[in-house]
């Protein structure tokens, strides 16, 4: 692949990483959302909506940001591993709660 070829690729990843974002927090908000709904507002805590849910969701992913960037770092990844990295933290992984969260709630 030439290296022209391999830039135009990055930089389209890129540019598609950035439309994301909005959908990510609101995708992770949501989710965030639903879990403080039903394990955290029958301990007695108010619900919360999902403006405050991103707001915290931005708190936990801002402190440990540098952590998943330097793991794909030091790994010498690809641009398609990094982009498949990007979908997992920010797609799968909360899907994953959900469905756990999700699970959880017929134990309770």
């Amino acid at each position: 692949m030439s290296e022209q070829h391999e830039n135009n690729v990055k930089l389209a990843m890129g540019c598609l990483m950035v439309i994301l974002t909005p959908f990510v927090f609101l995708y992770s908000g949501f989710i965030f959302h639903l879990l403080w709904l039903w394990f955290m507002v029958p301990l007695g805590l108010n619900a919360i909506g999902i403006a405050h849910a991103i707001g915290i969701v931005s708190i936990a992913q801002y402190t440990t940001m540098h952590l998943q960037k330097q793991k794909i770092v030091e790994s010498g990844a690809s641009t398609a591993q990094v982009f498949g990295a990007f979908l997992g933290y920010t797609i799968l992984g909360p899907a994953i709660f959900l469905l756990v969260g999700w699970i959880c709630t017929f134990f309770m």
